[in-house]
């Protein structure tokens, strides 16, 4: 699965874990495996059989704001899941159950954090804002509006020296005059 950070951690469905375990700083850390409660699947009538089948691939993208070994009481893990490809998010060392963003912020693409903050870029090129609080709630704010799209195929978001910016990658072909 994709993760969006500068720490190395492998995460499926369930857990996170710290595929360099038996680095010198983590010798004695006990918990190298963070166990996280599942994701909802989707509702019955938007096709669970086909869900099950794809289910490897529920996690679009992974973002975790702090180690979850070393600093468990900051840590938040954000993912984009394949349901409308939305937002859910878990504070691994002080809730059991995912919070998941409100749906009218569908079709994210990308999310970082930056200094306390999450953005992300949906497929509308909405930049998107949003704070979680210690009651594990969130208000998403449009942060930036829509972009004009010109076949425009993905956005990103880059924290540079900057500033936050927003990447969009294009798309564009030449149909082959050759071709019947």
């Amino acid at each position: 699965m994709p993760s969006n950070c500068g720490r190395e951690f492998l995460c499926d469905l369930t857990e996170l874990a710290n595929p360099f375990g038996r680095v010198k700083a983590r010798e004695h850390q006990e918990n190298l495996i963070i166990r996280l409660p599942p994701l909802k699947p989707p509702a019955k009538d938007r096709g669970l059989e086909a869900w099950i089948k794809r289910c490897n691939y529920f996690v679009q993208r992974t973002m975790i704001s702090e180690d979850p070994i070393l600093n468990a009481d900051n840590c938040i893990v954000v993912v984009i899941y394949v349901e409308c490809i939305q937002l859910a998010f878990i504070k691994p060392g002080k809730d059991t159950t995912w919070t998941y963003v409100d749906e009218r912020w569908r079709g994210n693409e990308e999310v970082v954090h930056v200094k306390d903050n999450f953005y992300s870029v949906n497929n509308r090129s909405q930049l998107l804002y949003f704070k979680i609080t210690r009651d594990s709630s969130s208000d998403v704010t449009l942060a930036a509006k829509e972009i004009p799209r010109k076949s425009v195929h993905k956005g990103y978001i880059v924290d540079s020296n900057e500033g936050l910016l927003m990447v969009k990658r294009f798309l564009d072909w030449e149909v082959d005059k050759f071709s019947n």
